[in-house]
């Protein structure tokens, strides 16, 4: 319940941060600065205000988000690893990585729970989280 609250409380102050940041985000998109830097790395943005430029790069961020961490591969080697695309397909919605690991029950594809990639998670899930 505590948790709760908590990410609720942070959750409105970093949103209410967010939208005072906002006005100062787009000029400084809109910046002559800005338009020399979309120039030569993205063209396509040089037309646009800086409301729009932010709106391309919000989504793109997310873009981002959603795929930072998938695998280059889906082996099944120890290497560190949680949702992969094929994993991803199976559920209509777009699954964390702990929720990745738990459908993995907890192993992520290995039963040796002292393996290297297993340790960050047993080590977060114990000394963070307190599970046993």
């Amino acid at each position: 319940a505590n948790q709760g609250a908590t990410l609720r409380v942070k959750g409105a102050i970093a949103q209410n941060l967010s939208i005072a940041a906002e006005g100062k985000v787009k000029e400084f998109l809109s910046s002559e600065e800005m338009n020399e830097v979309f120039q030569r790395c993205c063209p396509l943005m040089v037309p646009l205000n800086g409301e729009e430029r932010l709106a391309v790069l919000h989504t793109l961020v997310m873009g981002s988000e959603l795929v930072h961490n998938f695998p280059s591969v889906d082996g099944t080697g120890n290497f560190f690893k949680d949702l992969t695309i094929k994993l991803a397909m199976e559920y209509p919605w777009f699954l964390n990585e702990w929720q990745a690991l738990l459908i993995l029950n907890g192993t992520t594809g290995s039963k040796d729970a002292k393996n290297t990639s297993n340790r960050v998670y047993v080590d977060a899930e114990v000394s963070i989280y307190g599970c046993k």
